[in-house]
């Protein structure tokens, strides 16, 4: 239940955090001149029900949602303001600490009038800590006595004992704006108890905004004091001292607490006591807060307005006015009302015109027939006051707006215009657009008569005009336009010329982009701009040159240097966040400067053409160009409209520049338009549009419009789409394509007649503000996570959206670190290339988009048609002053080099280069190397520095795959040494490959780093210039100086700045606090403080003095340190802290204590909750740090020691320190650890050693010890305890300090033993979270490296062996052996088994503290080599079997086929699938022969399709009478009948530890590697599907016969009870044979496979004839009894000694 409270106060926090006191809310009242008769009146009447229930406050009303609107392209989420209803001091006008975040062009009506304290402070202050220095401002004078001083017992009691009682709205600010004139209530005196007073505060007002100021009269004694109270909704009463002369110092005082609120309880009012005196003498001051019930806003719109697109109310509203006008034609009969209230739960009983309204929906409002219309919003509230004194009393709080909405007879005028193509708009008073006759495009009825309005005529080429009328004063008005003749020069050879270069909107090229990391590099980057008022925008690349702007100004930009080559004359305003580029078209370039303008500018003199009209708001869509005209749309704020517009491109006067282009065509819509780009054909342009609503991102509300091109009337809208349409509208083959912040991704099918047919969505799973690239069927986006649109790891995504005639739906998406919000790009560079080598063109695309994150990079998508997942690849990062989240779209030119900048401001070029060093590594004989800057490919110069003592540094460069390298002008493979005697030593390496090469120039020097500062600075500014805010040091500044101390600081700020400048930029300055400090804040280089760090130093609560350290390094390590006391007007009294008391023996105790100062004490000992008494002598000297008093208090009495301090300015502490001394009582105490092995060490106060006794130390109550566990391996525990009487055991668990990385750095496979040679494409590329991959070499070889470097040097590498490796190069504990190349890198040899074309190895990584990781490898030989196939033996066991071995050079399908010999060899067909065999020896077993010799042909094929030249074999004929070999008895019978042929095989190893952690962590004995035999594929003849024996099983042939059979063939050799444990364990019975697997085998106890299978001559399968059990002699039975046994017998010894092996290696 907490953590539900907890989030539901969390989101009231935020959707609570407008500002409290502003201009436009007015929440505060103007004046009590200004009250209207709705004011609250007091009117209280006793109830006897007692205290009222408070309803709990839920913050709310017309805020925006962190992340929604950004300040900034990429806003931060905003932080509620003031700690809403916290209970905490805090300053309400916000924090100002850092300089705030611009605002894009135009007003932000939410943060008007928004409180901005003088002092730039961020603290947020406590009561006693507000102390600024206001000039005098009138206040509420209060009648004073005499002025002069009066002792006592002269007090007039009835004299007011304050004076200047004054309310401010906050701590800070103009007192014009912050102050409240509190009215004088006496008639309420009796009733309160008090002096009454009263103020006004908003419904929306917290008491957060509620600060008091007063002076005491000098005539009141020295021991008088001013305190202020006040109880809080929750019922908790708050209460404060102030000073007495708080108003002459500027000093003004809140209560923390909600004693009055907002929300549900906006109408309740508080109560403030002040009470001032002293014991004899004190009067009671009441400040009664009224409230004034508001309203957020009230809309007025006419019926046929459905999209409340037109507020016709005149006024702007404001909440504290209460009366506003609208003006309606005759003919109208009712109008619409909308109306918010701050917050979900304000409306206070809300009436319009007397029907209650409790939601946000619009309601229409009839208007009388004659006259006017006034329209009553009324609200109420009933409360009580939280003070128990007050409960009873009750009262309400009524408010009323009136809306007076009045009706104008009716008008029509018509227009006659030439040419006759030029479009007519007509705008009423408030700009609105009035529409046409439905028949008459020129004619315009129902005008309202007496009212003005304006009207524009334009038409592409010719010069517009405009004009005003009075409604029923003109009814016809003729414009004729002269035609203009100004076209500007086209600049030829563009390759890029508008926001996705397309008329679709779909960013696709044909470019040969950067295709993998490894040859992307930065070709340049150029830092434009400055902060976010000016912006660099993407560029354009036009004639071989790059187009930009940034701020007021037009860059053209040399696209091989990114040097600047012109600039524009400056513009008419600024580019602001430059979010879009400019587009180019005609000659000319448009840009967006703000106050909703465009300027145009010609492209080849960069001189203005024109600007438009202003027509308000941000234009933060992109410009769309289509026949003469360009598009874009404006925004305001959420609620507000924005209009979209049409613009003639015409130079109406090309003797100017700044004349002023009217618009074609303007449409209004509320909520605006953000990024919401166009789609224009020749008939429609198609844009979407803001929800208008203020709810999030989910609303319904938002439209996709439809309108001429030409004249801009409606042609359809599209409603009902969820959330803010934030996408360019892109277009592909009659369809239209956007996404919404509501997460969801549109088709819409567009009709010729510019209306909307099919409409399909897709739920995305989050926002999406990216334009949807779509291309061949496919539609590629980014889509925001729902874990903060600013967190990397946010769950953000780029999705793959595979489309068809009636669905959208997902092929795949890919994760990002950061949301994809910009729209991608598509090259079709690769598209026809043949990456699967099947010789077809793949259809690849590569995609390329940025994420709004840091670093700031571009990312890469490889996509092909069908492919279902996908790898996001990062492979361009930015330098590190380069990175900064990244919102820009990206451009390329027809070379590929793709440009495009993030929020860094830098320009920046991005190339293919196959000619760069991949990595550099520099170690030296003596010492580190530091590199005054990190190795990147594309930047060519570094210095590195060598440590005092070296000799001889060592270059190891990375070189790429056939690229060739010059050091110092000698070929070089890669590794290079230079001798360093102290001087700088150059060495410049050239790598060369395809034409391209690049030179790189590193200087070895010593290190001459200086770590002093040269400058160091103390001031109450943000601005290391500001020197008039600086407070002066002692001594005076300089480098060698390390200690000093500033002047006193006597301001009213708690914080202070510490800047220091290093002498060198690239030094480290750290800080912090020593003493005195409440914290610090390192902010580092800021816009404020150029190269000098800013370090913000809080004075802790009462302390006077500030000790900070102020560390500064080097990159080499050299470190300095500076010490600066920070020093403030001492008004504090002394702190004490760090009390202890320790008993001894004989009643002996002593005393310590910490003092933050010097000074003076007294003490007294007393009894616990007793008030100690001092005679104000302070005789005890105090020293800053540690005091020490002895004393004794007998061993039996419990004590207080109470302490009061005095400074050496005299400031005495309020309420002494009290020390505890407890009873002398001794415990024993038992300290348990773990590890159980870690080393315990006690020591107690006196720092003497304490050893335990039976394992438990004797501590005495009270006293405090130290406590000390320690281990190698693990962090060091200290704890200091006090000793308690009832705690007997202390348990302590270390924290290990053993690393845990188990990642690797580096992982590559190579055919060379030589480090850096011969490397393998790893699929995928390496990354530390991937963890299988897959190398293939492009033929076949013995053996492949595997090199590998762990994340962390204290981790180690197994490798282990898991299939494919040759047996004898792997260990008993199944890892291959590690070997060492020159440099030592390691590497691991994998010899492939015999036959093998594949190799799988795991590579264990053990780190430090034990944590394993696995990386998988699999190694692939590219097999050109047909297997080899050659003769063992053919044997005739009888007339119908053989047996036939040969042997196969490797792995692979057997095909075979039986004939008679001397007939035609047949040419076998291996299409099908033939049985498996492994390499080495294969049996055949054949049954069915009839009589006579036979052939019998035999192919194998490889895995990889290689068929081996076919093996024939000649099978002899059965041996007649007395000559039959296989007769053992010599008696001419054929035993061969009985005779099964076993040949035993070899075979390649194959490991069973393929998955960690079986057996101990895979790291078995070599008695794991299974042994897989050769001959383990059998067949029984079966053909296959081209006429091939291919060895199915037998009893796929006779399934009717397999019961009666099995019986028999056991009775041969099985027992049944083996049978029966086969079938138990999986194995298929022959009875069930048929639903085997064709290569099923049949083991025998040696493990081999036996085929049994027959054919005839040809080819065809006959029954195998079984001899009965009956015609078996007795002796044979004797035999295969014998022989069972023994075979049982050697299982199970085999088994056995397997099992004990496994234990050993356990």
């Amino acid at each position: 239940m907490k953590k539900i409270l907890t989030a539901l106060l969390s989101l009231a926090l935020l959707l609570g955090s407008v500002p409290v006191y502003g201009a436009e809310d007015a929440i505060l009242s103007q004046s009590n001149t200004e009250n209207i008769t709705e004011q609250s009146e007091l009117s209280e009447t006793a109830e006897n029900s007692g205290e009222a229930e408070q309803e709990p406050e839920t913050p709310g009303g017309e805020s925006e949602i962190p992340g929604e609107e950004p300040e900034g392209p990429d806003e931060e989420p905003e932080v509620p303001d003031d700690n809403t209803d916290s209970g905490e001091d805090i300053d309400i006008s916000g924090d100002t600490e850092e300089e705030p975040d611009e605002t894009p062009d135009g007003d932000n009506s939410q943060n008007e009038g928004t409180e901005t304290p003088e002092d730039t402070n961020d603290e947020k202050t406590s009561s006693d800590e507000n102390k600024e220095n206001p000039s005098q401002e009138t206040t509420a004078d209060i009648k004073t006595t005499e002025e002069d001083s009066k002792s006592a017992a002269e007090v007039d009691d009835s004299a007011y004992f304050l004076e200047n009682l004054t309310v401010y709205t906050s701590y800070s600010g103009s007192p014009d704006a912050v102050t409240i004139n509190p009215e004088r209530r006496e008639d309420l005196d009796a009733e309160f108890g008090g002096k009454v007073y009263t103020v006004e505060y908003s419904s929306y007002a917290l008491a957060t905004a509620f600060y008091v100021s007063a002076d005491l009269m000098d005539t009141l004694p020295d021991d008088a004091k001013v305190t202020m109270s006040g109880w809080t909704v929750e019922g908790a009463q708050k209460t404060l001292n102030m000073d007495r002369k708080a108003f002459s110092e500027g000093k003004r005082y809140r209560l923390s607490g909600r004693v009055f609120a907002k929300g549900a309880n906006g109408g309740s009012r508080g109560v403030y006591t002040i009470t001032a005196g002293n014991a004899e003498h004190q009067q009671t001051y009441k400040i009664i807060v009224l409230r004034r019930l508001d309203l957020s806003s009230i809309g007025c719109y006419l019926p046929t307005d459905s999209d409340l697109a037109t507020n016709i109310i005149r006024e702007k509203f404001n909440s504290a006015n209460r009366i506003y006008t609208a003006s309606v034609a005759a003919d109208v009969d009712s109008v619409q009302i909308n109306v918010k209230p701050y917050s979900i739960d304000a409306y206070y009983g809300l009436t319009v015109n007397g029907v209650p309204l409790q939601n946000r929906n619009t309601i229409q409002v009839p208007l009388n027939e004659e006259g006017d219309t006034d329209i009553t919003f009324h609200m109420s509230a009933e409360g009580g006051y939280n003070d128990p004194e007050y409960q009873g009393k009750t009262y309400t709080t009524e408010s009323e707006y009136h809306l007076i909405v009045s009706k104008l007879a009716g008008a029509s005028t018509e227009f006659k215009v030439s040419p006759a193509n030029a479009v007519v708009c007509v705008y009423d008073e408030k700009g609105m657009r009035v529409s046409a006759s439905a028949d008459n495009s020129l004619l315009y009825e129902g005008l309202m008569i007496g009212k003005t309005y304006q009207w524009t005529a334009s038409c592409y080429g010719y010069k517009a005009c405009q004009g005003s009328f009075v409604a029923g004063e003109q009814s016809e008005i003729t414009a004729d336009l002269e035609e203009i003749d100004s076209r500007q020069p086209d600049i030829e050879d563009n390759d890029w010329i508008n926001y996705r270069n397309s008329d679709t909107n779909n960013g696709v090229t044909s470019a040969a982009t950067p295709s993998n990391v490894d040859e992307t590099v930065q070709k340049w980057a150029v830092k434009m701009g400055g902060d976010w008022s000016a912006a660099v925008t993407p560029p354009l690349v036009l004639g071989g040159y790059l187009y930009a702007a940034s701020g007021k100004f037009i860059y053209k930009m040399d696209r091989n240097t990114g040097e600047i080559v012109a600039v524009s004359e400056e513009l008419a305003g600024s580019m602001v966040f430059a979010l879009n580029p400019l587009t180019y078209a005609e000659g000319m370039l448009f840009a967006q400067v703000g106050g909703g303008q465009i300027q145009a500018v010609s492209a080849t003199t960069l001189k203005s053409l024109w600007i438009s009209e202003t027509v308000g708001g941000q234009t933060l869509s992109p410009i769309t160009y289509r026949d003469g005209y360009i598009y874009t749309g404006t925004w305001n704020s959420e609620t507000t409209a924005g209009i979209y517009y049409a613009l003639s491109v015409t130079d109406e006067d090309p003797s100017r520049g700044d004349e002023i282009k009217l618009c074609t065509w303007k449409y209004s819509h509320k909520g605006g338009f953000y990024w919401a780009g166009a789609y224009a054909s020749g008939d429609y342009l198609v844009f979407g549009s803001d929800d208008g609503s203020d709810m999030g991102n989910y609303t319904n509300t938002s439209i996709l419009y439809s309108v001429s091109t030409k004249t801009g009337q409606l042609l359809d809208k599209l409603t009902g789409v969820n959330g803010d349409i934030r996408t360019t509208v892109s277009f592909d083959n009659g369809y239209v394509y956007f996404a919404t912040k509501g997460g969801y991704l549109y088709r819409v099918k567009m009709n010729d007649d510019g209306t909307f047919g099919q409409v399909l969505s897709y739920n995305l799973g989050g926002m999406a503000t990216a334009t949807p690239l779509v291309y061949k069927g496919r539609i590629y986006i980014g889509v925001c996570g729902q874990g903060g649109q600013f967190n990397a790891d946010g769950g953000h995504h780029f999705d793959v959206i595979a489309e068809s005639d009636n669905e959208l739906k997902l092929a795949y998406s890919v994760s990002v670190p950061g949301y994809p919000q910009a729209a991608p790009l598509l090259s079709t560079a690769y598209e026809k290339e043949d990456f699967n080598g099947d010789g077809k063109p793949d259809g690849r695309v590569y995609v390329y988009f940025t994420a709004n994150a840091f670093p700031g990079g571009i990312y890469l998508l490889k996509d092909e048609p069908g492919q279902t997942k996908g790898v996001a690849e990062e492979i361009f990062t930015p330098d590190t002053d380069q990175q900064q989240y990244s919102i820009s779209t990206l451009c390329v030119d027809k070379d590929g080099t793709i440009y495009y900048k993030n929020d860094s401001n830098y320009m920046m070029a991005i190339e293919t280069n196959v000619a760069c060093l991949r990595s550099v590594e520099v170690t030296s004989d003596h010492g580190k190397v530091t590199w005054d800057r990190s190795y990147r490919k594309e930047r060519s110069a570094y210095e590195l520095s060598c440590e005092d003592g070296t000799k001889k540094a060592t270059f190891k460069f990375g070189i790429p795959q056939g690229a060739a390298l010059t050091v110092n002008g000698k070929a070089c493979d890669g590794t290079f040494s230079v001798s360093f005697q102290g001087d700088d030593v150059p060495v410049t390496a050239v790598v060369s490959k395809n034409g391209k090469s690049t030179k790189y120039t590193f200087t070895v020097t010593g290190d001459h780093s200086s770590p002093l500062l040269s400058n160091l600075t103390v001031s109450t500014s943000n601005a290391y210039t500001d020197g008039g805010s600086r407070i002066g040091l002692e001594p005076e500044f300089t480098p060698e100086q390390k200690e000093y101390t500033t002047e006193v600081y006597d301001g009213n700020s708690n914080r202070i700045n510490i800047f220091a400048l290093p002498e060198e930029d690239s030094a480290s300055v750290t800080a912090e606090g020593i003493r005195g400090i409440k914290k610090i804040t390192n902010y580092g280089k800021t816009s404020g403080s150029g190269k000098a760090h800013r370090i913000a130093v809080y004075f802790g609560d009462d302390e006077s003095e500030a000790l900070v350290k102020v560390t500064v390094q080097t990159r080499t390590g050299k470190t300095e340190v500076y010490q600066v006391l920070l020093r403030r007007a001492d008004v504090y009294p002394p702190v004490l802290s760090g009390k202890k008391a320790v008993r001894y023996e004989n009643n002996k105790i002593r005393v310590t204590f910490t003092a933050n100062e010097k000074g003076s004490y007294a003490y007294v000992l007393g009894k616990a909750g007793e008030t100690p008494s001092f005679t104000g002598d302070f005789t005890e000297t105090m020293a800053q740090g540690e005091n020490t008093l002895d004393l004794t208090v007998p061993d039996k009495e419990e004590k207080v020691l109470y302490i009061l301090a005095k400074d050496e300015n005299g400031n005495i502490m309020e309420a002494p320190y009290a020390i505890s001394i407890h009873v002398y009582a001794g415990i024993n105490v038992a300290i348990k650890v773990t590890p159980s092995d870690a080393e315990i060490k006690v020591v107690n106060q006196d720092g003497q050693e304490i050893a335990p006794k039976n394992k438990k130390y004797p501590f005495i109550v009270g006293n405090t010890y130290q406590i000390t566990i320690s281990r190698d391996g693990y962090e060091t525990l200290n704890e200091t305890v006090a000793a308690e009487k009832t705690k007997t055991e202390y348990r302590y668990s270390l924290k290990s300090t053993m690393n845990s990385d188990a990642s690797l750095k580096n992982l590559y496979v190579s055919s060379s033993d030589t480090y850096g040679k011969g490397i393998q494409k790893l699929t995928p590329a390496f990354k530390k979270q991937e963890t299988k991959y897959t190398a293939v070499y492009g033929t076949e070889r013995q053996s492949l490296n595997i090199w590998a470097q762990t994340a962390n040097k204290k981790a180690s590498i197994r490798v282990y062996a898991l299939a494919g490796i040759r047996g004898s190069t792997v260990q008993k504990d199944e890892t291959i052996s590690q070997s060492t190349a020159a440099g030592g890198h390691a590497f691991w040899k994998i010899f492939f088994a015999s036959g093998e074309k594949e190799a799988k190895v795991r590579i264990q990584v053990t780190a430090e503290d034990g944590t394993k990781k696995n990386y998988y490898v699999t190694l692939k030989l590219t097999d050109i080599t047909a297997p080899v196939l050659k003769k063992v033996s053919a044997s005739r066991l009888s007339v119908d079997k053989a047996s036939v071995v040969y042997k196969s050079s490797e792995k692979g399908y057997r095909y075979y086929q039986v004939v008679d010999a001397g007939k035609k060899i047949p040419k076998l067909n291996t299409k099908g699938k033939g049985t498996e065999i492994q390499a080495g020896t294969d049996t055949i077993m054949l049954k069915g022969l009839t009589e006579g010799e036979k052939d019998l042909v035999i192919v194998v094929k490889d895995s990889t399709g290689n068929v081996s030249d076919q093996l024939v074999i000649r099978i002899p004929d059965v041996k007649k009478k007395g000559q039959n070999p296989g007769n053992a008895n010599n008696d001419g019978k054929d035993n061969n009948k009985n005779n099964i042929a076993a040949r035993p095989g070899s075979g390649g190893h194959k490991s069973e530890a393929t998955t960690p952690g079986k057996g101990s962590d895979g790291e078995g004995s070599k008695a794991n590697l299974k042994l897989v035999n050769g001959n383990g594929s059998g067949g029984d003849g079966t053909k296959d599907e081209n006429g091939n024996s291919s060895g199915a099983s037998d009893g796929q042939k006779q399934s009717g016969k397999t019961k009666d059979t099995s019986k028999k063939t056991a009775k041969a050799g099985e027992s049944e009870k083996t049978k029966e444990e086969e079938s138990k364990s999986g194995k298929k019975d022959t009875g069930d044979s048929e639903k085997t697997d064709k290569n099923e085998k049949t083991e025998t106890t040696d493990g081999e496979a036996v085929e049994t299978t027959s054919s005839n001559t040809d080819g065809s399968p006959v029954e195998t004839v079984i001899t009965e059990a009956k015609t078996i002699p007795l002796h044979v039975w004797i035999l295969i009894l014998v022989a069972g046994l023994g075979t049982a017998y050697m299982i199970f010894w085999i088994r056995a000694q397997h099992y004990y092996r496994r234990r050993m290696a356990k």
